[in-house]
């Protein structure tokens, strides 16, 4: 079975990028909103904030809200026996 190591990164004018990784089967790779979401718990860690809860914003709306921005996704193949 073959699997893929996506990643996504998130910049800021000011901070490093943030990075967000998972292997995962090929042609069953997580939405983009799911890494967003992952993104959104790096930034709240690297800046301080707690979760406030605000309802209705997307994942990519609050990591605008934090300043951070996704500017690239890679997948890289592994081949596992």
């Amino acid at each position: 079975m073959s699997k893929s190591m996506v990643t996504y990164i998130a910049t800021h004018e000011t901070k490093s990028p943030l990075r967000h990784s998972e292997i995962v089967e090929n042609g069953i790779e997580p939405s983009k909103e799911h890494f967003a979401r992952q993104l959104v718990i790096k930034a709240q860690d690297e800046l301080g904030i707690i979760p406030d809860g605000f309802p209705g914003a997307t994942p990519e709306e609050r990591l605008r809200d934090y300043g951070y921005t996704i500017t690239s996704k890679t997948s890289t193949l592994h081949i596992t026996n």
